[in-house]
């Protein structure tokens, strides 16, 4: 099951900002603090959310900004 740390962790392999980490999927910085701080939605489309972003970071071990934009600039 994912945790709190386990989000905190995802955003910190992508070195952003909640507000950045927020804006590349769609949904608020209060959402991503939310998640670290009382862990994600057990279900519902905000879980589906979650689970989507957790598997494309998965593909990503060693994601930064830099390398994530390269091929969009």
């Amino acid at each position: 099951m994912t945790s709190a740390a386990d989000i905190r962790a995802a955003r910190a392999r992508t070195k952003q900002t909640q507000s950045e980490f927020g804006e590349r999927f769609g949904v608020s910085r209060w959402t991503i603090a939310l998640w670290e701080e009382e862990g994600p939605p057990a279900a519902g489309p905000a879980r589906l959310l979650l689970d989507r972003i957790l598997i494309e970071l998965k593909g990503q071990p060693n994601a930064t900004t830099d390398s994530m934009d390269a091929g969009t600039r």
